[in-house]
């Protein structure tokens, strides 16, 4: 395995998200505004490491950032950037594949 990204719109995707302000900008103007309203200044806390099963990793990535939330109790907000550049097929399996392993990372912190 090479550790690259496989297609230059996946690498370039994944460059731009990490630029500063960017997932920010994107995650407030793409999550309900119910939602924006909860999340505090600034912009998201990427987290490092990556979810996608080690025999997938050469064609897909992913990008997963934590926000706060408002209030007195902490709280954060995980989210899960996937950029498809076509329409996939059985999508909402690979994120729940995702959720299980974001789950299961934080649960062994």
């Amino acid at each position: 395995m090479t550790g690259q990204i496989a297609q230059a719109h996946d690498h370039f995707f994944k460059l731009l998200i990490a630029e500063s302000g960017v997932a920010g900008a994107l995650l407030r103007e793409r999550l309900p505004p119910e939602v924006v309203c909860l999340l505090e200044e600034g912009g998201p806390a990427p987290i490092p490491g990556s979810f996608v099963n080690e025999h997938l990793r050469e064609l897909y990535t992913d990008s997963l950032f934590r926000f706060r939330l408002r209030g007195e109790a902490p709280a954060c907000l995980y989210v899960v950037v996937e950029h498809k550049s076509d329409q996939a097929r059985r999508v909402e399996f690979q994120l729940l594949n995702y959720e299980n392993a974001v789950w299961q990372s934080l649960l062994s912190r």
